[in-house]
């Protein structure tokens, strides 16, 4: 697999803090962790890392063990922090599913989290970099495409 980043928030760095990561990209790290090497480049290693338990709970509901899952993050990224999402943060992630119907709850509240944290959300799901785009989040949209024949 070949993973294509479609973003140049990494050179905005300096007015967010951090990343957070959602459900799509930490399976995606976990199962092919090529995709963190955007962490190492232009100088952003040593940056925030955020991971939110409704990312977590997400992760869990699709097969994969929470635990497995930060300490894989924490062996490609080194320290994380994981976080709580807010009671206030659900309630905007709620709202801004009435203003955005291609939001669903658990990418909801994962926006509203990188929103009232300033930190650039980095995915994998097209869908929610579109609704990052409409409530000016900064994101990172990786793109998987397959290797044919030593083609990318």
């Amino acid at each position: 697999m070949f993973y294509m980043r479609t973003d140049n928030m990494i050179d905005n760095l300096g007015k967010n803090n951090g990343f957070t990561l959602d459900t799509c990209f930490l399976i995606q790290a976990y199962k092919n962790p090529e995709i963190a090497s955007f962490y190492t480049h232009k100088g952003i290693y040593g940056s925030k890392i955020f991971i939110n338990e409704i990312a977590l709970n997400e992760v869990e509901h699709n097969g994969f063990d929470k635990a497995e899952i930060v300490l894989k993050m924490k062996e490609l990224f080194g320290k994380i922090i994981v976080k709580d999402v807010t009671n206030d943060e659900r309630l905007f992630g709620q709202k801004l599913e009435k203003i955005c119907s291609i939001l669903h709850p658990g990418d909801s509240a994962i926006l509203a989290f990188a929103k009232r944290t300033s930190t650039i959300l980095v995915t994998l799901d097209k869908n929610l970099a579109k609704s990052c785009e409409f409530f000016d989040v900064d994101c990172i949209l990786f793109q998987i495409t397959q290797k044919h024949g030593g083609q990318f």
